[in-house]
């Protein structure tokens, strides 16, 4: 994954040969991909959702952890946009832009800090609001820890129903500078990385479809077939 300051990818273009805005390239990064609104920009569009869904209108630095489109293909199934205040010294809040597949859509959940974070470890909670696995049903808590972006990045988050921890997801990353030669030891240990994880959800859902687990249709499609029932 790649870590990036949202106001110098203009600048990492300049600078490296294998990171690109070509949807050809190896390695790319496209405001395009995660864009919602006609904003000017991507740092304008996350900042007016943290003032629209929590009041914060933050002015610090905005770095966003993402997967990029490798030889045009992309996704990226969490993205986190950390914002940080003015002085660049905290994270004021966090942006978590998730997308589920075969149907390709996106939420935000907009992430403030709660009651007993620490510099170094924020929690939060909140009710699931989008629909990603059919093999989990929309009546579940969130419940999230993330550390600080530094020389290693973790994010926990654990899935409660009915007082129940019954899933837990884990991200462990070490950091590593943003050069040609990083970005082409990476593309040869996985060259499509965002082809090999839509590969491994399907194959994981498979897996879970033989074992006969209970499946739970998208929202929209059963919110269909109430109405037209009723009908």
């Amino acid at each position: 994954m790649a870590y990036l300051d949202l106001a110098e990818v203009s600048a990492l273009r300049q600078g490296l040969r294998l990171f690109g805005a070509s949807r050809w390239g190896p390695a790319c990064f496209l405001e395009s991909d995660h864009m919602q609104t006609e904003a000017e920009s991507l740092q304008k569009e996350i900042r007016a959702c943290l003032k629209e869904r929590s009041g914060m209108a933050l002015s610090g630095p905005i770095r966003l952890l993402t997967l990029l489109r490798c030889w045009r293909y992309y996704f990226s199934p969490l993205n986190l946009y950390y914002v940080f205040n003015a002085d660049d010294t905290q994270v004021e809040a966090i942006v978590a832009e998730v997308s589920n597949t075969p149907w390709r859509e996106t939420h935000r959940y907009v992430l403030v800090p709660e009651h007993g974070s620490n510099a170094e470890l924020l929690a939060y909670q909140h009710p699931k609001e989008f629909h990603v696995s059919p093999f989990m049903d929309m009546d579940v808590l969130y419940q999230w820890m993330c550390s600080i972006p530094s020389e290693t990045l973790q994010v926990q988050i654990n899935s409660i129903q009915t007082n129940n921890h019954f899933f837990t997801a884990n991200l462990e990353l070490r950091k590593r500078d943003l050069t040609d030669r990083e970005i082409a030891r990476a593309l040869l240990q996985s060259p499509w990385a965002s082809a090999r994880i839509v590969t491994s959800i399907y194959w994981q859902a498979l897996l879970l479809w033989w074992k006969r687990c209970p499946f739970f249709p998208h929202p929209n499609k059963r919110e269909t077939q109430t109405n037209s029932t009723v009908e």
